[in-house]
């Protein structure tokens, strides 16, 4: 939590540029959605999901979440 904010949970993951966001989301992701895949890119991560969008437009970051 951070001391300075009260009665809210921060996150402790990097906030992604809204540029970034708008992009996936212009893609048909959802903004929660965008916001991962955004994020994935800047920190070139690979992304463990089961929804079918994300593994659809991130071929190279997402993972199945049912592969073997």
């Amino acid at each position: 939590r951070d001391k300075l904010v009260t009665g809210v949970q921060t996150c402790a993951l990097p906030i992604s540029s809204l540029d970034d966001v708008a992009r996936w989301a212009s893609r048909g992701l959802s903004a929660y959605d965008a916001g991962y895949a955004a994020l994935a890119e800047e920190t070139d991560s690979r992304l463990l999901t089961h929804d079918a969008d994300l593994l659809a437009l991130l071929p190279d970051r997402a993972i199945s979440a049912f592969s073997r």
